[in-house]
């Protein structure tokens, strides 16, 4: 099993005495080392899921889930977001997303 965003690679089950605290840890760094937003959307899923991050189209909002909850924020000027599903790196200027590089 991997965590959500880098992938790092967290302990099975049995391979130490303490692999959910551990594993539990490395999701928490995965979170708070970089936002990966999964796509731009038109409308929030209806049930999110662990990791998960978006962009509402057409407008300057990132939404994230932590703990199977939506966490809303407006976007700063100067943030760059790699969006996964697109593959690339997007910024918010002028009322639009604009690529940067994939």
């Amino acid at each position: 099993m991997k965590s959500n965003n880098y992938g790092i690679a967290m302990l099975i089950d049995n391979q130490a005495m303490k692999e959910g605290t551990i594993n539990q840890a490395i999701m928490h760094i995965d979170d708070l080392i970089n936002k990966v937003i999964t796509k731009f959307v038109d409308q929030l899923p209806d049930a999110p899921r662990r990791g998960q991050a978006f962009i509402l189209k057409d407008q300057h909002i990132a939404i994230f889930t932590q703990h199977s909850r939506w966490i809303v924020e407006k976007v700063p000027e100067d943030t760059i977001f790699f969006v996964k599903e697109d593959n690339g790196f997007f910024y918010y200027e002028d009322d639009k997303w604009i690529k940067v590089a994939s």
